[in-house]
């Protein structure tokens, strides 16, 4: 080996610098993937108080078992022969019974849930096969108490948009946005918030705003007696909160940006913290005095043994 193989320090330099930068735009690349939310897997939780709660099923997996309660159903014409009358149902619009009441949830049926006073809450079948659209079922609290939980699978809006004389209403509530990176096994909550009253809540897609699937259910609530308490969590996805309320041209979309994911990620403060520190270590070991030692060590011994061979 001749000293004219030996590498010059300043290309040693180099060569280190070369392979620092590249270490450190990988390391970068990394930690912007990671800011931006490539490859996370999302998914959103709600709780909510309301009034009001609107389903559209998606499958077959929601069975109610109401037990016996009033029924209310449409009649074909608006009958004026007939006074209102002071029974829950109005005699002129519905015919009035007592009925078992179960129901087998199929895909694209729609029903409201909404308190129609402290101790009765009335479900109105919007669409079902077994029911007459408009279809009302009336239960009291306590019923409803007994019931446990009503679960339910589809798309759903809970609340209505404060207006002059609304009632069914949102009245309070929170919300979680949970990801899980993409090389990650652990969920982390990146962004979460409160509800107000009066405000409109669904779950949509970011990507085209339609509406996202959410599995959930509703109970009584045990703080107050004209609410319930509505829980849900959205399938993974490209998941946001979308709400709309009063005065507003357009729902407004909550979804996490690279600032709330920096903030609650432990893996990116970490590399955050840790990049700067690398990089100074691979710059401090490129440009220091070992190279040139390394470089004078080797040009000796390499004369050396050229003296030798004479």
């Amino acid at each position: 080996m001749t000293h004219s193989n030996l590498p010059a320090p300043k290309e040693t330099a180099s060569m280190g610098a070369y392979f620092g930068l590249l270490f450190s735009t990988l390391m970068l690349a990394g930690l912007l993937a990671l800011s931006f939310g490539t490859g996370v897997t999302r998914t959103i939780v709600v709780s909510a108080n309301t009034r009001s709660l609107e389903v559209d099923f998606v499958g077959r997996a929601d069975f109610w078992d109401i037990g016996t309660v009033t029924i209310c159903e449409p009649l074909a014409k608006f009958d004026r022969t007939k006074s209102r009358g002071d029974t829950l149902c109005d005699a002129r619009r519905f015919t009035q019974k007592e009925a078992v009441v179960e129901i087998q949830w199929r895909d694209n049926s729609r029903v409201w849930v909404t308190a129609r006073s402290r101790d009765t809450w009335e479900v109105n079948i919007q669409k079902h096969v077994d029911f007459v659209k408009g279809t009302r079922i009336f239960l009291s609290q306590a019923q409803f108490e007994s019931l446990g939980v009503l679960s339910f699978s589809g798309f759903v809006s809970m609340g209505k948009v404060a207006s002059t004389g609304e009632v069914d209403l949102l009245l309070s509530g929170d919300y979680e946005i949970r990801e899980k990176p993409l090389l990650g096994s652990v969920t982390e909550t990146v962004k979460k918030g409160r509800l107000r009253l009066g405000e409109q809540v669904q779950v949509t897609h970011e990507s085209d705003n339609s509406r996202a699937r959410v599995y959930g259910y509703a109970t009584p609530s045990a703080t107050t007696e004209t609410g319930m308490l509505v829980s849900v969590v959205s399938e993974p996805g490209d998941t946001q909160i979308s709400i709309n309320y009063f005065g507003g041209t357009g729902a407004i979309e909550v979804a996490p940006n690279w600032i709330d994911r920096a903030l609650s990620s432990p893996l990116i403060l970490a590399l955050t913290i840790l990049i700067p520190l690398l990089l100074a270590i691979i710059q401090v070991a490129a440009t220091s005095r070992v190279n040139v030692s390394f470089y004078v060590a080797a040009r000796t011994f390499s004369r050396l043994r050229q003296t030798l061979k004479k």
